[in-house]
């Protein structure tokens, strides 16, 4: 009657109150265009009204009954705006946009990644329709299709951990809201989430990056010029602010992706699984987390599987020096407001001055330097902290728990593992605080007290150590005094990491291929796989530089594991597939030690002795006196045998010592001719490098002489050799002297060697 009555002849949409108590339908407005819900009618209808826009525009004309209504369809309207302070909009460019799919799922949007949402107009990001078969399942496919979105607006954020909020309230899913009770329920906060500790732990995190993301651009600023240092602070301290409760936490990292908070001796751990420049996965307390954070100034933005929290970091955020500079001026004092583009100092670097500005808003906290004094590249110059009409929502609730956060221990996880762990972390840099690692050298030296010598897991761990500790100490050590010069350079490890950390390129830095795949594997214990400049690489080489010096306190530690092993030789001894892996472990142990970890060098060339060529020697050993047996054993059984020659000058050029084998032998008894045997290899092995005559055999008193000569210095000497009891020596002299009468020529020096034994002593 409206449209007639005013001559409207044209489509248009109809607003309705109801009366929830009465039912009756009060009449608003008729617009002459399309709603932003217009999609909740398409769905229900089946109709296109902008097609029937278009259709009566060029003169036709809406024919037939209205479509029936089918099922349920609600829509929600994702919109860059903060509803932590009052639904204001919050615009800004559209950095990460993930919209969802699925049956039943509609989505209408103009915007794409990489634009920007203007503050001058509505602020809607995308109308997000779900349609079911009746208001249950349309819910339910919408708070699936809005967990399925994700939207990170630069400089903004947007309303979707709120409209996930109101999905969850019954008053929505029953239908029993009216239009007052949105502000009602905003009025009482209950809009926004609780408090989460998730995101306590997850700002902690990204202040500890945004600090070391400073550390490492210091690091290779003096790397550059050829003076790299690590960075000396073991974890970053930061005071956050969440809810109205300020928490001094301190953050470790412990490992490529985890990390640990420590909140006034309350420990919490946190594992990233996977993230990008947004989104992170990350575990806490053994649930995972799918986390979204942005960082505008001092502010973090974190979203927790869905719900939007606020962290201010209530220390300021740190304004640091852009390279090596001079301080000329300072423009602001602690307490000054500023804002964003406001100068705060005023630097001087190679004659040129430069004004650094506030990158954002707020309240200067503290100043970190003063006029007239050097700064390097990374240092820090001031402090913003966020003013309060930054951050989140007052609170007057009770600090988050931290409590019970830690990091599980693995199901059947052995100690020695966990202990190991952080022992290698230590090693490759990570954070761990100093007591701690006292803790940890003596947890470990107990394991090694305590534990079976041959326990396989202690062993794996152990032998994980070694070869960590060979990685790092190959890549950093000197040139001792013993190696010479390559040509005029000193090509050492110490100086092609020197060179590769001022120009993080290998080729430049002249690596030869041998050094660099020793970089390169070292680096994929950072989770780095090649040496092409990227952020890991980076963030990896201060990690490793800062491992150089860790492994000299973890000398102890080292050379405690090979101690064990050589106290325990017998329960350790490899097995023979085993005995290459612990060659080549221990070779590389020796060789990275040698010159800077003397001691280390000494006990890995000790073990591999002991366990390894020493039972080579010793089998070397048997084998050849089983050969020395064999021939004295044939010889034995037939002294003139066709092959004599050739048994008497084996046993003549035998490696092994003879003389007691051959004792032995004697001792056995056997006739002339097999003594004569064993006097002729006594003689002919032990004067070897003399020119002896013909052999000679005689017996008289009882014993068996055998006699030569030989030239010496221009003169003869007349050698007599015999086997007897030492007790008869008297005896065995009467018959040398006996045989001398008889055959010494007039004018030669005489030699007897006599071997003699006592009565039943062991050859």
């Amino acid at each position: 009657r409206l449209a007639a009555a005013a001559g409207y002849r044209n489509a248009g949409t109809v607003e309705f109150l109801v009366d929830p108590d009465t039912g009756t339908f009060m009449f608003m407005e008729v617009n002459t265009r399309l709603q932003v819900e217009h999609p909740v009618t398409e769905e229900t209808t089946g109709l296109d009204l902008v097609k029937l826009q278009l259709h009566l525009a060029s003169g036709g004309r809406l024919t037939g009954q209205p479509p029936a209504v089918r099922g349920h369809a609600i829509e929600a309207r994702l919109c860059a705006e903060d509803p932590e302070h009052g639904f204001a909009p919050a615009p800004g460019r559209v950095v990460r946009l993930t919209l969802p799919s699925g049956p039943g799922i509609r989505v209408d949007s103009r915007v794409r990644e990489g634009d920007t949402v203007a503050a001058e107009f509505d602020p809607i990001i995308a109308k997000i329709i779900a349609y079911g078969g009746d208001r249950a399942e349309a819910l339910a496919r919408l708070r699936r299709a809005l967990a399925q979105t994700a939207v990170v607006v630069e400089g903004g954020t947007s309303n979707r951990s709120l409209l996930l909020t109101l999905l969850d309230r019954p008053e929505v899913c029953d239908g029993q809201v009216d239009s007052e009770w949105l502000d009602r329920f905003t009025a009482a906060g209950a809009h926004l989430p609780p408090a989460d500790p998730v995101a306590l732990l997850a700002a902690a995190v990204e202040a500890y990056q945004a600090d070391a993301a400073a550390d490492r651009a210091a690091f290779h600023a003096r790397a550059a010029r050829g003076r790299p240092e690590p960075p000396t602070e073991v974890g970053h301290a930061c005071l956050l602010r969440y809810r109205g409760v300020r928490y001094p936490l301190r953050t470790f990292r412990t490992g490529p992706r985890t990390y640990r908070v420590d909140a006034g001796g309350t420990l919490a751990d946190v594992a990233i699984a996977a993230e990008d420049a947004y989104e992170r996965r990350i575990l806490v307390g053994g649930r995972r987390h799918r986390v979204t954070s942005v960082t505008e100034g001092p502010a973090f933005r974190i979203e927790v599987d869905g719900a939007a929290h606020t962290v201010v970091r209530d220390d300021g955020g740190v304004v640091r020096a852009a390279s090596p500079a001079f301080v000329v001026s300072v423009l602001v004092a602690p307490g000054d407001p500023v804002a964003a583009g406001d100068p705060l100092l005023v630097l001087e670097s190679m004659k040129m001055e430069t004004t650094v500005c506030a990158p954002y808003g707020g309240e200067v906290a503290t100043l970190e330097v003063a006029a007239n004094v050097q700064v390097e590249a990374g240092a820090p110059l001031l402090r913003i902290r966020a003013t309060a009409t930054v951050g989140a929502a007052e609170s007057t609730g009770s600090p988050v728990d931290l409590h019970g956060l830690t990091a599980p221990r693995p199901a059947g996880c052995p100690p020695c593992e966990l202990v190991y762990a952080a022992l290698n972390s230590y090693l490759l840099g990570y954070d761990l605080d100093p007591l701690a690692v006292r803790g940890l050298i003596t947890r470990q030296r107990r394991l090694g007290e305590s534990a079976l010598p041959a326990d396989p897991a202690l062993l794996g761990c152990e032998d994980g150590l070694l070869d960590l500790f060979a990685d790092v100490a190959s890549l950093y050590r000197p040139r001792t005094e013993t190696e010479p010069l390559d040509g005029m350079a000193a090509d050492t490890p110490q100086e092609y990491l020197l060179s590769y950390l001022q120009w993080l390129d290998p080729d430049r830095a002249g690596l030869p291929d041998r050094y660099r795949e020793r970089l390169e594997h070292a680096l994929r214990r950072y989770g780095v796989a090649t040496l092409d400049p990227t952020k890991a690489l980076e963030e990896a080489v201060v990690w490793m530089f800062r491992s150089f010096s860790r492994a000299t306190e973890l000398v102890p530690v080292v050379a405690g594991i090979l101690e064990r092993r050589l106290a325990h030789r017998d329960a350790l001894m490899p097995r023979p597939d085993a005995a290459g892996p612990l060659r080549s472990r221990l070779d590389r142990l020796a060789a990275a030690a040698q010159g800077r970890h003397q001691v280390i060098a000494d006990l890995a060339r000790d073990v591999r002795f002991r366990f390894l060529d020493e039972p080579l020697l010793a089998r070397a050993i048997e084998d050849g006196y089983a050969t020395v047996d064999a021939h004295l054993a044939a010889l034995r059984a037939d002294p003139q045998c066709a092959d004599r020659r050739a048994r008497l000058a084996r046993l003549v050029r035998s490696p092994q010592p003879l003389r007691g084998r051959l004792l032995d032998h004697w001792l056995r008894g056997g006739d002339r001719s097999f003594h004569e045997v064993l006097l002729e290899v006594y003689t002919r092995r032990y004067y070897r490098t003399r020119r002896l005559g013909a052999l000679g055999f005689t017996a008289g008193h009882g014993y068996l002489l055998c006699a030569t000569g030989y030239p010496l210095a221009g003169r003869g000497v007349h050698l007599v050799t015999a086997y007897a009891p030492l007790a008869e020596l008297p005896q065995l002299s009467r018959a040398v002297a006996a045989h001398l009468a008889n055959s010494a020529q007039a004018g030669s020096d005489v030699v007897v060697d006599v071997t003699a034994w006592r009565p039943g002593e062991t050859p």
